[in-house]
């Protein structure tokens, strides 16, 4: 496990969390992060957690990923991960690499998040995730 890079105020890191990269990752204050959650930065994506943010149990949030594009030459593509103040990330969430999330968001446990959200306010939810309902 690597160090993160910053921390805010009131941070909370249950045991069992893997950092992998965590020289790109950026936590604000009042986070939660819970047991299982794995944060991992590929090749220098980086990673930022904004405030007043809840990590539920076994979450992924992970910066790069395989490429299957055939005329690609790359065999490994990272993009940069936001989350942003005042979400929750259910139990089994899995964020991919690219992806932004508004403020004040609900991930529904077991969701894959494989495209950035357009409407904060909202609870997300499925594969991939889309939008439940307004809160």
């Amino acid at each position: 496990m690597s160090q993160i890079k910053s921390t805010g105020e009131n941070f909370i890191c249950d045991s069992g969390v893997s950092v992998y990269g965590g020289e790109n990752i950026n936590i604000g204050k009042g986070v939660v992060i819970n047991k299982g959650v794995i944060l991992q930065s590929c090749e220098g994506a980086k990673i930022c957690i904004k405030d007043n943010v809840t990590i539920s149990y076994n979450a992924m949030i992970i910066t790069g990923n395989l490429n299957f594009r055939k005329n690609e030459k790359e065999r490994h593509f990272t993009e940069n991960i936001e989350i942003g103040n005042q979400v929750w990330i259910g139990a089994n969430v899995i964020v991919l690499p690219g992806v932004k999330v508004p403020d004040n968001v609900v991930l529904a446990a077991g969701s894959i998040v494989a495209n950035s959200l357009p409407e904060s306010n909202c609870i997300y939810g499925g594969v991939p995730a889309k939008k439940l309902k307004k809160i």
